[in-house]
């Protein structure tokens, strides 16, 4: 039987996921202040830079590129 709920990571992916978490909120960070000021070519050395921290960060950082921009648009960011 597993000592801990399913639902949540044990507790050494914990702290790998707050890093990430971290990572994750720099890189959206820099995207947005970027992207408002107007810059048009950031995502690929943001993406990049994701990459590093691997494939699941950089998935991580897609999807919110996507989800940000689509808000934007919208009127919402």
């Amino acid at each position: 039987m597993c000592a801990y709920d399913d639902n949540y990571p044990d507790p050494g992916e914990s702290e790998e996921l707050r890093d990430e978490d971290e990572v994750l909120a720099d890189l959206m960070a820099e995207y947005m202040l970027r992207r408002e000021a107007g810059v048009i070519v950031i995502y690929p050395d943001l993406l990049a830079r994701a990459e590093e921290f691997g494939q699941r960060v950089a998935a991580n950082f897609e999807t919110l590129v996507v989800y940000w921009e689509l808000k934007r648009l919208e009127g919402e960011a």
